[in-house]
Formats: C-alpha cells, sequence, structure tokens
C-alpha cells in the first residue's frame, strides 16, 4: 500500500516592531519616552520613532528636515549609536520559540519560517505599548511588503517596494505601472525592453512575489565545533599537536562553508593531563572561513599557552561575534538593480550612501557579488 503526502510550503513571517531602536535609545539616556521626541536616523532619514514623535506627524522614512519642520524639539540619534542588543534578543527568541528558521533583518526585524499552526499572540504583548507589523506570504519579499504596506494583496501593493533604486522606481511611475500587479500583468518581455536583460527578469520576479531567497535558521547564531580526545596515548610532541589542530582548521572550515557563515571569533581549549584546561580566545581582525585562516589563528592561540604536560584533548568553537548595532545592507531592497553582479559599482555606491566605514569588512570578503550574494551582504555591516 503506497501513501502519498502533499506537502504545503512554509508560510514565511515577517515582524517588525516599530518604536523599538527609539525605546533603546530612550532607555540608554534615561528619557521619558512619553515626554521626549526622538527619532533613530539612518543617513538622512528617519529610521525609527518614538511614541511622541510619532503622534506629533514624525513617519517612518521620511527626511529628518521634514521631520524637523514637523517637531522643532526634535531628538535625533544616528542609528549607529543605538544599542539595542538586548530588546532585539527577545524579539528574536520569541520567534525561536515558534520555529527553528528565524532569521535577524535588522535590529527590529526578522523572518521566521512557520508551519502554519503557530499563535502570534505572544509577539502582541513582547513590547508593551510597540504594535509589531506582522504578515506572512509565500516569501520573505511578499510577507515583508504586506506587512510595510498595508494591503491585503500582493498584487495592490505600491511598486515602491519592488526597488530600492528610485531611478528604476521612478520610470515605473512614469510608466504608469503604479503596484506589483500592473508590473506583474505586463509581463517580463516588456521589462526586458524597458530595463535590460538584468533588472528586466528580477524585476518580474518581484512583482510576481518571488524572491530565490529562502528563510536560513541565523538565530540563534550557529556555532561550529570540533574536537579530539587523546586520554590514552597523550600527545607531547608539538608537530603532532600542529598536525590535529591543521586537521581541527580543515573540519571546521568545511562545517563554515556549508552553514554559509563566517566565524568571528575562534576558541581554542587545550586539555592537559595535569592541570587545568588551557582556554584561550582569539577575535580575528576579519571574519574568517578558510582552513588556513582558522589554522593561522589556531597557531596563534597554542603559541600563548605553554603545555605543561601531554596533551588528552583539543577542542575548538568558532562562533559570532556580538550582534551588530546597525542593520545589515538588505541587496534586493537597498542595493540598486543596476549594481548587481557588479562588485566595484556596489562598492561605490554603498561608500556614497553609508561612508567608507561601511566597506571595511568588505574589502575583506573573497567572493563574488554575482554568486555568492547573501554571504556579501551578511559582511557589509555598518557598525
Amino acid at each position: 500500500m503506497f501513501v502519498f503526502t502533499v506537502s504545503r510550503p512554509r508560510p514565511t513571517l515577517f515582524c517588525q516592531v516599530p518604536g523599538l531602536l527609539a525605546r533603546a535609545a530612550l532607555e540608554a539616556r534615561g528619557l521619558d519616552e512619553s515626554r521626549v521626541s526622538l527619532t533613530v536616523i539612518e543617513g538622512k532619514l528617519v529610521r525609527d520613532a518614538s511614541p511622541l514623535a510619532v503622534r506629533r506627524g514624525v513617519t517612518l522614512g521620511e527626511s529628518l528636515l521634514r521631520a524637523r519642520r514637523l517637531c522643532p524639539e526634535l531628538l535625533a540619534v544616528p542609528l549607529v549609536e543605538v544599542d539595542a542588543r538586548s530588546h532585539s534578543q527577545r524579539l528574536w527568541d520569541a520567534l525561536a520559540e515558534l520555529t527553528d528558521l528565524v532569521e535577524p533583518a535588522g535590529p527590529d526585524a526578522a523572518y521566521a519560517l512557520l508551519w502554519g499552526n503557530e499563535s502570534l499572540e505572544k509577539l502582541d504583548c513582547l513590547f508593551p505599548a510597540l504594535t509589531p507589523f506582522c504578515s506572512m506570504g509565500r516569501s520573505k519579499l511578499e510577507a515583508r511588503v504586506l506587512a510595510l504596506s498595508g494591503v491585503e494583496g500582493l498584487a495592490d501593493a505600491p511598486v515602491t517596494f519592488l526597488s530600492g533604486d528610485p531611478a528604476i522606481t521612478g520610470k515605473l511611475l512614469r510608466l504608469g505601472l503604479t503596484t506589483f500587479g500592473a508590473v506583474a500583468e505586463v509581463g517580463e518581455a516588456a521589462l526586458i525592453y524597458q530595463f535590460g536583460r538584468k533588472v528586466g527578469p528580477l524585476l518580474y520576479q518581484r512583482a510576481l512575489g518571488e524572491d530565490s531567497d529562502p528563510v536560513q535558521a541565523l538565530w540563534p547564531l550557529p556555532v561550529v565545533e570540533a574536537s579530539y580526545r587523546f586520554d590514552l596515548e597523550p600527545i607531547e610532541d608539538a608537530a603532532c599537536v600542529d598536525r590535529y589542530l591543521v586537521e581541527l582548521a580543515k573540519r571546521s572550515a568545511g562545517e563554515l562553508c556549508t552553514l554559509r557563515r563566517f566565524g568571528r571569533v575562534v576558541t581554542l581549549e587545550i586539555t592537559c593531563e595535569r592541570g587545568s584546561p588551557l582556554l584561550g580566545t582569539w577575535r580575528p581582525p576579519w571574519p574568517v572561513q578558510s582552513p588556513g585562516e582558522l589554522l593561522s589563528s589556531l597557531r596563534r592561540l597554542a603559541a600563548l599557552q605553554p603545555l605543561r604536560s601531554g596533551v588528552i584533548g583539543l577542542r575548538l568553537v568558532v562562533s559570532e561575534l556580538d550582534l551588530p548595532t546597525a542593520t545589515t545592507l538588505s541587496l534586493f531592497e537597498t542595493v540598486p538593480a543596476s549594481c548587481l553582479g557588479r562588485l566595484e559599482s556596489t562598492k561605490r555606491w554603498i561608500r556614497a550612501r553609508y561612508g567608507s566605514e561601511a566597506l571595511t569588512t568588505l574589502s575583506k570578503v573573497p567572493v563574488s557579488l554575482r554568486d555568492r550574494r547573501r554571504e556579501l551582504v551578511r559582511e557589509v555591516i555598518k557598525r
């Protein structure tokens, strides 16, 4: 007897908490959110606003100049100066209780791949006086657009969510294509004729709600661990210890590549026959992933720990650094489509909009933008 099971795609949830960053900034400064109008700015735009600032007409995404006209006593705090790690972890931990696939999308938002029967009531009372924007869709793009635009269907969503490039959005509006449904209705061939073979198919795919970007299990942050035990025959030769460090580096690098992650904290624990374990931690100047980079970190740690007796255990843990205090650049939502596939164009665009400090980590990532977009975007963090 054969039993056929029809599997349904799991819905993607997008959850963003407006006011979360502003609350973190107010608490850090000991200010009362009922008396102070505060905004968190990213560049020259309002990234988040306190409840009092919202009541006075300040809206998210508008320019800081217009916000000051509406609220002259407005206090503006740059996003890089806001430490919202504790608040972010509360949001991400709440989503992690619902599902095993949670992907942070900034300090105040996250994606989660649900099973379809979860209750979201806990999210409503997670942050008192703050109402989260939550919506579910077939993809990350659809869930995000439905949550932020407030429409019931993707076809009615405005094209301002379709591309992060103002030039492309302006051209779509001049062509009379004001919604996702209108863009999808004209067809892929017409979009290729207007925008070219690189941008046209991407716009058509996004208009249908497809982004080819599945939710990844990025919270809790994955940890790579590898170890060897020599209880029966302790190792006393430094060259033999080094050979096993090479093996540890290879195993850990392979797992990092499988997880599509980079190591930012390398911890080596050496257990000897006599005495407590020798524990050393090293934070490389840039994220590491290759066996050679990991091995150099391990040798650095081993050199700092003189062996007092035979080694009976080696243990390596590669983990992430503390959470970034600013959002990571989203390739499809922020970087203009005209830059896709061209690394130098993306660098120039990021430098012009976010400053040179946003490229410090990017310069250390030896990947191409065309082939490994997600690793590149995850490393372009404006700290």
